[in-house]
């Protein structure tokens, strides 16, 4: 799982760095120690309150 985890982590970290080398406008928040989805797991620990703020508020900033 570990192992997953960290070949996610590398393949959006370039991905990242492949969109904002082309001037896309992007945004990579990266929790040590958290897995994927963690926010699911850990609803009430204050990295996953943090992660589903600012989610919250790009989608808000979507839908206008």
């Amino acid at each position: 799982l570990v192992h997953i985890i960290y070949v996610c982590r590398d393949y959006l970290t370039s991905l990242y760095q492949a969109l904002d080398q082309a001037c896309i406008s992007i945004k990579l928040d990266i929790y040590e120690g958290m897995p994927h989805v963690f926010q699911i797991f850990f609803h009430n620990s204050t990295d996953s309150n943090m992660a589903m703020s600012k989610t919250n508020h790009i989608l808000d900033d979507f839908q206008k």
